[in-house]
């Protein structure tokens, strides 16, 4: 499973974006979607992070600072 993107464009704090990941670039009934959503001054990062360790919620947390690519390329084995 791939995806690529392309551009430099930023996104603004409070924002979301939804991805289209499609396994098989030649089979379009495969077709996966995730959201990504950008947020500052988080007040409650230890709570989400321990919600994440007891899976009371199902998300990825990464701090932005440390994506900083014109071309990000993500590939899920699976």
């Amino acid at each position: 499973m791939s995806l690529v993107i392309r551009g430099n464009k930023r996104m603004k704090s409070g924002t979301s974006r939804l991805f289209e990941l499609q396994p098989d670039p030649y089979d379009t009934t495969q077709k996966r979607f995730f959201r990504v959503c950008l947020f500052a001054d988080v007040k409650n990062a230890s709570e989400l992070r321990q919600a994440l360790v007891d899976g009371s919620i199902d998300a990825a947390l990464i701090r932005p600072e440390l994506v900083r690519a014109s071309r990000i390329e993500l590939k899920l084995d699976g």
